[in-house]
């Protein structure tokens, strides 16, 4: 069984999105236990899953059940629509790096416009876990043969 590791969450992608926003995150440990045993219960049907299926399992499940939210001030009524998906995307990213990093192979950068438009359509359209890591997949394969 895989168990997915949410350190790197509190380590460098939630403190980069507090700094960015200037806006305390704020976790729901309930639905982030949630997001974790949905991980590892999928990924538990397949016997060597790869970075692209763990990272579209980790980025589905973030942007399906939205355990991160930004703490409001009393002025402030409009929080960050796209909080979950920016973060699924970036920890489905970052998962991805890391695994080739200890691979040594080839490291992709993804653009800003990139991140917003990756953002806005899992927000407002149907994906599944394997659909994304289909994407992932996809991003990589043609990096490589540039």
């Amino acid at each position: 069984m895989i168990t997915i590791s949410i350190d790197v969450l509190f380590e460098n992608i939630i403190p980069e999105i507090e700094r960015k926003y200037a806006r305390s995150v704020i976790v729901d440990q309930v639905i982030l236990g949630e997001v974790i045993e949905k991980i590892n219960g999928y990924l538990a049907d397949f016997k060597d899953p790869s970075e692209y299926k763990i990272s579209g399992s980790i980025t589905f499940w973030i942007r399906k059940l939205k355990p991160f939210t930004f703490e409001l001030s009393e002025k402030e009524s409009n929080p960050c629509l796209f909080l979950n998906e920016v973060v699924a995307v970036l920890y489905g990213y970052t998962y991805i790096r890391a695994s080739k990093k200890l691979k040594k192979e080839k490291l992709l950068n993804f653009s800003a416009s990139y991140l917003s438009d990756f953002s806005t359509q899992l927000r407002y359209s149907s994906f599944s876990p394997s659909s994304i890591a289909l994407l992932y997949e996809a991003i990589y394969l043609r990096s490589e043969q540039i």
